[in-house]
This record gives structure tokens, C-alpha cells and sequence, in this order.
């Protein structure tokens, strides 16, 4: 197994190659470099003439520099366009081996991420279903304000942390991100949305000022999603826990997911109460079918 500190500057190495000699600002590079190393050989030869000339107690005039100039600019064109075989037949090998190189790692990407859909592919299985993801408990009412605790909740029912958050207003927002995933089950009809609950905000605090909620762990994976290792089928624990990782990941950025086709879509999806008293508790429900549901708990 090639270590991958060496497979990245292979990669990084035969990309180099490729966009020096095969793209225009990769050609005026190699120009612009033969032409400075022709002036700078030129220069210190130029003065190593003028030192020879004056240690003969000689001068050499500006019209004798530039004969001489033009004489030497031509012998070393000259004599790299006799090296100009053996460096066109070194610059085809090198092409054509960083060909091959990038080719071999789109294989490998391909691979990878075929590797990758089927692992999330299997891990969804797992995450597509209805969760119980928070209690959110009225604490006080004032004229102005809303206080409530957020007690966020494992996928075993466990709580796992506790939530204090003072809003300004009489109703609040729950916000969520929807991620619709792009896979085989969905072209038969079967629909899979992950969905995520992550800001609450009121009627008197916009989205965009709203306070971050914090039912997931230090990698931003929602408590919900963790299982132990006996729950799991079909997909070991290893790659259970980094296919949590990529799903974070998705939800910070899902410009990649989408390019790759992991992702269909994401899209927020908001849902509201207007808590008439003290003490009043809603269970906060992620939904199969992309969404969230508020409701007072069983009895």
C-alpha cells in the first residue's frame, strides 16, 4: 500500500506537468523562463568579456557589446535546438506518464466514491426513520420574552445536553436543513430525507439572527445518529463513524455532495409554536418524510 503523503504529490506532481506543457499560461511559463535564463547567461558572459578586454587595457564599445551580444544569443539558440529532440521526446515521455497517472487516480476516485455511495447508501438505512430529537420546556413567559430549555436527545431515548435560550418575542421558530439524497431507491419512488433541526428564532428575531441549536457533537454529527456497535448491519462501525463524518460535512458545504451526486437537494424547512404558559413541554419530531412536527408529550 503506497502511503498517501506519496500518492497526493504524484497527483499533485503529474497535474503540474500537464498544465505546464499543454496550457497556454503553462507555455509562456516555459518561454519566459528559456528567455530569462538567455538574458542572465548572456549578461554574466557579456561581463566576463568586458573584464578580459580591460585587463588587455582594451574597451569594448556599446556597438562591439551588441555584435558580440547578438553572436552569443545566436550560438545558444543554436545549441539548445540541438538538445531540442532529446527534451521533446523527455517532455512526450513525462506527458504521456502523467496521462496515465491522472487517469489511474480518476479510476481510483471513481472507485472511491462508488465505494463511498454505497456505504452511505447502507448508513441511511439506518438514519431514515422518525426521531425523537428534543424536549423544549416553556421555563418562563414574561411581556417580552420566551425562556425555554432544550434538552436534546440520543438515538436511545438518553439525554444527552441541555439547551438554555432567551427569545425575544411570544412565538418560536424551529429551522431545520433538509438533505434529499439522489440515489436508485429514489428513482423507484422510494424517497429518503435526512432531516436536521439546527437554529430556533421568533417573531421578533429574523433566521439569520437566530441562535444556533446544539443537538450535535464536536464533529457537528446529530446525537440522533450515533448507534452502538451491536445496532449496526451491513456496515461496520469504522465506516458507520465516517460516513457520519461526510454526512457533517454535507451539511456545511453540499457543493461536492451535489457534484457527486450524494445529494439531490438541501433546503430548510421551518415549523412554529406560540406557548400560552409556563411549564408547557413540546417533543420535537424529525420526520421521514423531510420535516419537523411539534407536539405535547405522550402521556
Amino acid at each position: 500500500m503506497i502511503p498517501e503523503q506519496i500518492l497526493n504529490f504524484l497527483n499533485l506532481l503529474s497535474r503540474g506537468i500537464l498544465a505546464l506543457f499543454t496550457s497556454l499560461k503553462g507555455l509562456i511559463i516555459i518561454a519566459s523562463a528559456l528567455l530569462v535564463w538567455l538574458v542572465i547567461s548572456l549578461t554574466f558572459e557579456i561581463l566576463q568579456q568586458k573584464r578580459l578586454a580591460a585587463a588587455g587595457n582594451t574597451k569594448l564599445n556599446w556597438f562591439e557589446i551588441f555584435i558580440r551580444s547578438l553572436k552569443m544569443f545566436t550560438e545558444k539558440l543554436f545549441a539548445v535546438s540541438t538538445y531540442l529532440p532529446v527534451v521533446i521526446m523527455t517532455i512526450f515521455i513525462a506527458l504521456g506518464i502523467s496521462a496515465l497517472t491522472q487517469s489511474v487516480f480518476q479510476i481510483k476516485d471513481f472507485v472511491d466514491n462508488t465505494k463511498k455511495i454505497q456505504e452511505l447508501n447502507t448508513a441511511l438505512k439506518h438514519l431514515d426513520r422518525q426521531y425523537q430529537t428534543a424536549k423544549i420546556r416553556v421555563e418562563n413567559i414574561t411581556g417580552e420574552n420566551l425562556y425555554l430549555k432544550i434538552s436534546f436527545y440520543d438515538f436511545y431515548g438518553k439525554e444527552v445536553k441541555t439547551q438554555l435560550v432567551k427569545l425575544k418575542g411570544r412565538e418560536f421558530f424551529i429551522d431545520s436543513l433538509v438533505c434529499n439524497f439522489q440515489y436508485s431507491q429514489i428513482e423507484n419512488g422510494e424517497k429518503i430525507n435526512l432531516t436536521i433541526p439546527y437554529k430556533i428564532f421568533s417573531d421578533q428575531i429574523p433566521p439569520e439572527k437566530g441562535i444556533n441549536l446544539l443537538g450535535t457533537d464536536s464533529e457537528g454529527i446529530p446525537f440522533v445518529y450515533k448507534r452502538n456497535p451491536e445496532d449496526l448491519y451491513g456496515i461496520t462501525e469504522s465506516e458507520f463513524s465516517e460516513t457520519l463524518k461526510t454526512l457533517a460535512e454535507i451539511l456545511e458545504s453540499d457543493k461536492a455532495a451535489k457534484e457527486k451526486g450524494i445529494i439531490r437537494s438541501i433546503y430548510g424547512n421551518a415549523i412554529h409554536k406560540r406557548p400560552e404558559t409556563p411549564g408547557e413541554e413540546f417533543i420535537l419530531w424529525t420526520l421521514q418524510s423531510g420535516g419537523l412536527n411539534l407536539a405535547p408529550p405522550a402521556l
